[in-house]
C-alpha cells in the first residue's frame, strides 16, 4: 500500500493510552507494552507526583478533586504533544473531562483495560499501597464506591475505546499479547 498525503493526515498518531478502573492493571500493561513494542512508556499519576512533589492522596486531601484533575490535564496535554510514540498510562478519572477526551482521541487510540466491579475491587483491596496512597472519590466506601464510579466512568471509557480487552481472567502476559494482536491487525 501507498501512503498518500490525504491517507497520511486521516491517520491516527502513534500513541497508545491505556485507560480503565483503578486497579484494571494499566501500569502494569503499559510498561509490560512499552517494554515488547520497544518505546517509552509514561504514567500519567507518576508525572503528577513526580512534579507536584506529592502523592495522588495527598493533592486530593490538600487541594481537592478539581485541583488535581486541572494538574492531570496538563499532564495529559503535555504526554500527547510528545512527538515519539509513546506508551501511556492514563489516571482512571482522566476521562472525565471533555478536553482530556479530545486530546486523546486526537493523539493516539485507546485502549480499555476493563474489569467487573468485583474483580477490580478484589484487586484494590489486595493491594497494600492502595489505601495508602490512593483517595476515595466518594462518600462511599470500598467496593459500593467502585460500583458507583464504575457507573458514571464505563459508558465515557466505551465512547473512548478503540479496543477493548476484559482483563478479569487473563493474566498481565495474555493482555499485552491481545493488544499486541490487535495493533497487527489495525497496522
Amino acid at each position: 500500500m501507498i501512503d498518500c498525503p490525504i491517507c497520511l493526515l486521516e491517520r491516527k498518531p502513534m500513541h497508545i493510552y491505556l485507560m480503565g478502573y483503578r486497579g484494571c492493571g494499566k501500569s502494569t500493561i503499559g510498561h509490560s507494552l512499552a517494554e515488547r513494542l520497544q518505546r517509552p512508556w509514561l504514567d500519567t499519576d507518576q508525572l503528577i507526583i513526580a512534579e507536584s512533589g506529592r502523592e495522588i492522596k495527598e493533592i486530593f486531601e490538600r487541594d481537592g478533586q478539581e485541583a488535581f484533575r486541572d494538574l492531570e490535564a496538563s499532564a495529559v496535554a503535555r504526554v500527547a504533544a510528545e512527538e515519539k510514540p509513546t506508551i501511556v498510562s492514563l489516571g482512571g478519572g482522566a476521562i472525565l473531562r471533555k478536553q482530556n477526551r479530545a486530546v486523546l482521541e486526537k493523539s493516539g487510540q485507546c485502549i480499555w483495560l476493563r474489569g467487573t466491579a468485583e474483580t477490580l475491587w478484589n484487586r484494590i483491596s489486595t493491594d497494600a499501597n492502595s489505601a495508602e496512597n490512593r483517595p476515595s472519590l466518594t462518600e462511599r466506601s470500598g467496593f459500593d464506591e467502585v460500583v458507583a464510579v464504575l457507573a458514571e466512568r464505563e459508558p465515557l471509557y466505551r465512547s473512548l475505546a478503540d479496543f477493548t480487552v476484559d482483563t478479569d481472567s487473563m493474566s498481565p502476559d495474555e493482555i499485552v499479547d491481545a493488544i499486541l494482536s490487535w495493533m497487527k491487525s489495525h497496522a
